[in-house]
């Protein structure tokens, strides 16, 4: 919360998720009850051996469009679009909700997968190991 109040003190316009995403490891689904600082979240982390976590790392990719952003400016142009009953904004954050939603089903599955069959020597593991990425990939790409 000190980190957050100095970022809005700043006015960078930053967000709570980035220091909960740097505080927790791993891959977790985190949300939070809508107010004013300080904010109460709340935050689901997904555990996954070690042999999992290495086949997830290898089937993401993280692409660097080279494009900076100041999340202030972004903010503002978000915040604008909102109040001014944008509806395109409206259904970003539905789409945004959605799929985070949708998301927490795939990741338990992977998570009771690795607490099973940690090094994924079983083939009906494997396979729905896979069919949980594709549904993670299907979920990412709408």
């Amino acid at each position: 919360n000190a980190v957050l109040a100095i970022e809005q003190l700043l006015t960078t316009g930053g967000g709570w998720q980035d220091q909960v995403g740097a505080l927790l490891p791993g891959l977790r689904l985190t949300a939070s009850a809508p107010g004013p600082p300080p904010l109460s979240y709340w935050s689901r982390t997904f555990h996954f051996s070690t042999k999992m976590a290495h086949h997830i790392n290898e089937r993401f990719l993280l692409v660097y469009s080279g494009q900076q952003r100041l999340a202030k400016n972004t903010l503002r142009r978000v915040v604008s679009q909102w109040c001014d009953g944008g509806s395109i904004i409206r259904e970003l954050f539905d789409a945004l909700y959605e799929a985070s939603v949708d998301l927490k089903e795939p990741f338990l599955t992977l998570e009771a997968l690795s607490e099973r069959d940690p090094e994924l020597t079983n083939r009906e593991t494997v396979v729905c190991f896979e069919d949980c990425l594709l549904k993670i990939g299907s979920i990412l790409s709408r």
